[in-house]
């Protein structure tokens, strides 16, 4: 039988952040708006990005995300111009400039700062 081979310890620390940032981020969601916050039917299920989650320096940024259904993270795909408008609504213009110009930035996370990450949303708790 083939030994299976682990991940590399940066992937594999940046998928434990992306869980515990999900989670924090859905329930801080489920808190403050109940049901999705783009469509306002469907339950929270999923972290959504509203800058994509390749650009890793706005990955783990609490500016760039909210929870949403799976329904509103797929339609991204399709018609994104709707999660920005509400975006805009909510934020503003001057708050997505800002992380649209910091996305251009050129970013590769480091271990201690993959691990930052994790203690911080492992131990954060909503209020």
């Amino acid at each position: 039988m083939a030994k299976r081979r682990k991940k590399p310890l940066l992937k594999r620390l940046e998928n434990q952040a992306d869980r515990f940032l999900s989670l924090y981020v859905r329930a801080m969601a489920k808190k403050e708006f109940g049901n999705c916050p783009l469509c306002g039917v469907n339950p929270i299920q999923c972290c959504f990005h509203f800058i994509s989650r390749r650009r890793k320096i706005l990955r783990w940024d609490l500016r760039n995300v909210v929870g949403a259904c799976h329904t509103c993270n797929w339609v991204e795909r399709r018609w994104p111009d709707l999660s920005r408008a509400w975006f805009l609504r909510c934020y503003g213009l001057n708050l997505y400039l800002e992380i649209v110009e910091e996305s251009k930035k050129s970013f590769v996370p480091t271990k201690e700062y993959l691990e930052n990450i994790i203690n911080t949303y492992k131990d954060k708790k909503v209020d």
